[in-house]
């Protein structure tokens, strides 16, 4: 189902018919497995496919509450087919070679209909990775005229999350990989190593992985004096707690002394969904990029978690790393460069400008697919970078498209926003700009992605935002 037009068809209806049609028992048909891909609403095709796992044979839905599967065959299994027309439980799509899968997709790219290609890989693990790579560029060769994208590892688990690797693992394990090869690394948590992912780096390693229980500030304490002996300290808990209970550490020691202490901060804005308030980090931007001396990093997939641990290894000074509990999409390939200070446009578009962060740049870029059906051309900037933040970027977006707004799971007050209007005073900037991020509240304990619609960071959110800036800009 990857391999046809994905984007760009769909409204919320069409989901709300199809989940009438599992509740009546009727057969959901190719054009249904199309929209339900195309959507890429995880959290709704994870309830549809639960809802038909309780009404179809599990011979027929391969969707199975215990274990992990390719979002490709959630979609597959609803609707009995395949992007190679096969059945869905059909064994022999399994065994296609390169050449035989390329061929399936050359023919459906020659419809004169088809205008976007996504190619998603982890359809089955015999394929390689190389696969994908290869085929991507053959086909840019033969269809110019495509629009392709690819990504990788796509799946989803019976609480609707993509699943594989999580920013949270990619870090844990990048940073016991690292490890292999640096002996100064040491990785210290606050009784949570299961959840932050620091675990990973103490079954490889486990000599220089410390648990020092619940005292957060006693552990970025012990982390600072580490830093003096020449090792390189990482400290990991909940966002919230790290950025609360350990700020007097940060503040005091680490930060006025310049020291190299790494912060790795879990389970950010709202991910720790269903602990609620207490454990959400919707203020941890604002309090971290105030502190002298201290980088902010936020990522976005796998690709940047996986540079910005990299780069805290390698980089001397303070450095804060925001991961997510959850799972994004990925949005780089392998060979992407990165660099400390800048931005990437991820995007481009002429009319208006979304700079966001973390999980807001997937939830823009869907908003810019929706704003593209009404002609609104909108540019995405991933801001990876918080501080030092792209001042060159961030101008000549606002120059180039006049309209700036800004996206981020974090309170709108001290965090990206901030960041961007003090950027664009600073430089003399003459563009409306709108803030979407949580307003100025606490939030509540809830399923993550209602979470999101409720206070407005999500792709919904981002549309409004980009309304109000128009309006404004008009």
């Amino acid at each position: 189902s990857e391999f046809f037009n994905l984007r760009g068809v769909l409204v919320i209806n069409t989901l709300d018919k199809i989940e009438q049609k599992i509740l009546n028992n009727e057969r959901l048909t190719k054009e249904d497995g199309l929209a339900l891909f195309a959507s890429n609403d995880l959290a709704r095709i994870g309830y549809l496919a639960d809802l038909v796992r309780k009404r179809i044979s599990g011979d027929y839905v391969y969707y199975n509450v215990n274990c992990h599967l390719n979002l490709t065959n959630i979609c597959t299994a609803l609707c009995d087919f395949c992007a190679f027309g096969c059945e869905a439980t059909d064994k022999k799509a399994y065994a296609m070679t390169m050449e035989q899968i390329y061929n399936k997709v050359a023919n459906a790219c020659k419809d004169p209909n088809m205008k976007n290609l996504h190619i998603v890989s982890g359809l089955h693990p015999d394929w390689p990775f190389s696969y994908y790579v290869d085929i991507i560029k053959m086909l840019k060769k033969e269809f110019p005229q495509l629009h392709l994208k690819g990504f990788t590892g796509v799946e989803i688990t019976h609480f609707a999350k993509i699943s594989g690797k999580s920013i949270r693992e990619v870090y844990g394990t990048v940073l016991a990989e690292l490890g292999d090869t640096n002996e100064n690394i040491v990785v210290l948590d606050a009784d949570l190593s299961g959840s932050t992912k620091s675990g990973i780096f103490a079954k490889a390693h486990p000599e220089r992985h410390f648990n020092m229980g619940i005292a957060e500030s006693d552990m970025v304490a012990t982390a600072a004096g580490l830093s003096t002996t020449s090792k390189i300290p990482f400290v990991n808990t909940f966002t919230v707690f790290l950025t609360t209970l350990g700020l007097i550490s940060a503040r005091a020691q680490v930060c006025y002394g310049n020291l190299n202490v790494k912060f790795g901060g879990a389970y950010c804005g709202m991910s720790d969904a269903l602990d609620g308030a207490t454990h959400h980090a919707t203020e941890d931007i604002a309090v971290m990029r105030s502190l002298p001396n201290m980088t902010v990093l936020v990522p976005s997939d796998a690709a940047s978690t996986r540079w910005a641990t990299k780069y805290a290894v390698d980089t001397y000074g303070p450095m804060y790393l925001r991961l997510s509990r959850d799972v994004y999409p990925d949005l780089y390939d392998e060979n992407t460069k990165f660099e400390c200070g800048k931005g990437a446009i991820v995007r481009d578009g002429t009319d208006v400008t979304v700079i966001a962060c973390g999980i807001l740049v997937h939830k823009a870029l869907e908003a810019a697919e929706q704003m593209a059906e009404r002609g609104v051309s909108v540019r995405v900037v991933d801001m990876y970078s918080i501080k030092p933040i792209d001042r060159e970027l961030i101008l000549r977006c606002a120059q180039e498209t006049g309209a700036i707004v800004t996206a981020e799971e974090h309170n709108i007050y001290g965090g990206l926003g901030s960041a961007v209007a003090e950027v664009l005073a600073w430089g003399g900037a003459a563009a409306p700009t709108e803030f979407v991020g949580i307003p100025d509240t606490f939030t509540e304990t809830g399923k993550y992605t209602e979470l999101l619609a409720k206070y407005g960071v999500d792709a919904a959110g981002v549309v409004r935002g980009i309304e109000r800036v128009l309006a404004r800009k008009h």
